[in-house]
């Protein structure tokens, strides 16, 4: 038993020095979004104030994040409470040691992204529970679906707290193009300023012509700090950071 457990340590030793670091128990994400990986990843809970994980993602084991994702993920979801109906519905984030995510993401490698199922109305504008990633049309519409729609109004709240969120920096906020123009005219016609619809225009895009991003919500945090000292890796556009009093073009976001 003893020789057994001393193997154990072993590997473990080996895994953390491939990385350069041995772990004090807080999580470590190494490498890119594309190719890296996960270090003490903490997992997300299926159920928790404001959000849930339904059965299809809870069954796949990517289910671990960052500390800082996972702590990014519960306040969004407890915010979002405020705004009535279903909870917020989180789809796939990383295995437990990162790394491939395939069959189902290119990315997902090293604990900082998250697939957010989108907010949907019914027919007659009430909020709908989904368990499932619905195709959108491009006005918004569930495809072959009974006038069930994106839910604009939530889902614009959704993106401006995770511009504003304080446990981790939002990079990215993937989303197919049309769907994001849905959400920034909703914005535009309650009156909202525009430095905020400037900062969001900044973070949300559609990541590939091939990866429309038409029936989920996709966002990437930023390495922390510390990670980013022992090997974690941020790539793609480099947006201006959040300002530690949370304000974009000196408004006050919130």
């Amino acid at each position: 038993m003893k020789a057994g457990l001393c193997i154990s340590c072993m590997i473990a030793l080996f895994s953390c020095a491939e990385i350069g670091v041995v772990s004090d128990g807080s999580s470590l994400s190494y490498g890119t979004a594309n190719a890296g990986k996960l270090l003490d990843g903490a997992a997300l809970p299926n159920r928790g104030p404001g959000f849930v994980v339904y059965a299809t993602w809870q069954a796949r084991g990517l289910r671990y994040g960052t500390d800082e994702l996972i702590s990014l993920l519960t306040e969004v979801g407890d915010h979002m409470r405020a705004f009535g109906g279903p909870p917020l519905a989180i789809g796939d984030l990383a295995f437990r040691d990162g790394g491939s995510a395939a069959p189902h993401h290119r990315s997902h490698q090293s604990g900082r992204d998250a697939d957010l199922l989108l907010y949907l109305v019914d027919a007659a504008g009430k909020p709908k529970v989904s368990n499932a990633m619905l195709i959108l049309e491009d006005d918004g519409r569930v495809v072959a679906g009974n006038g069930e729609r994106l839910d604009v109004a939530r889902e614009w709240a959704l993106v401006k707290y995770l511009m504003v969120a304080r446990s981790a920096e939002v990079q990215h906020i993937f989303l197919a193009e049309p769907l994001i123009q849905l959400v920034l005219d909703h914005a535009r016609a309650t009156g909202e300023r525009p430095a905020v619809i400037e900062r969001a225009r900044e973070l949300m895009s559609q990541p590939a012509p091939n990866a429309p991003h038409n029936d989920h919500m996709h966002i990437r945090v930023y390495c922390s700090e510390e990670d980013a000292k022992r090997g974690c890796v941020d790539f793609g556009a480099e947006h201006r950071r959040k300002p530690s009093s949370y304000r974009a073009g000196g408004e006050q976001l919130l």
